[in-house]
């Protein structure tokens, strides 16, 4: 993902780790009705329509903190889920790849960081989503997902 070398701080002036692996996306999802649907996030501070806009629950490391720790921590803080998120085979060295399955009850409470969420199938997030590795990563964990929750 390179993103370690461009950004030294995160939006909210957090220092991001110099050394990979630079950050994490959690993939959240639920079925519903027998469908599955997946989280995803707008960021406030970002422009309509632009890059990075609306994604799944991630972020950057700060230095020295675990990657296990780097997520858990994104995720309580995107979302106020406070759950252990299993790790894919799909990220690289410098940007880990985490799903998560959740109830259909289950509370999303938004950071600031955030203004809107919505809980949409596999096309409208990929369609919704940049850039292009984002759409990458969602469209890799469902195939992880209809393999493990689904008979498709």
């Amino acid at each position: 993902m390179n993103i370690g070398p461009n950004i030294t701080k995160t939006w909210d002036g957090l220092e991001v780790s110099t050394v990979p692996p630079y950050g994490m996306a959690v993939i959240v999802f639920k079925i519903v009705e027998e469908r599955i649907l997946y989280l995803i996030l707008r960021r406030s501070w970002k422009k309509r329509n632009e890059s990075w806009e609306w994604g799944p629950p991630g972020g950057a490391r700060i230095p020295g903190e675990s990657i296990e720790a780097c997520m858990k921590r994104e995720l309580y803080e995107e979302t106020g889920l406070n759950l252990n998120a299993k790790l894919t085979h799909i990220g690289d060295k410098s940007w880990y790849v985490y799903y998560l399955a959740i109830g259909i009850n289950e509370k999303i409470i938004l950071s600031k960081e955030h203004d809107d969420y919505l809980w949409v199938p596999l096309e409208e997030a990929i369609e919704r989503c940049s850039p292009a590795i984002v759409k990458w990563q969602i469209q890799k964990v469902d195939e992880i997902i209809a393999k493990r929750y689904m008979q498709r």
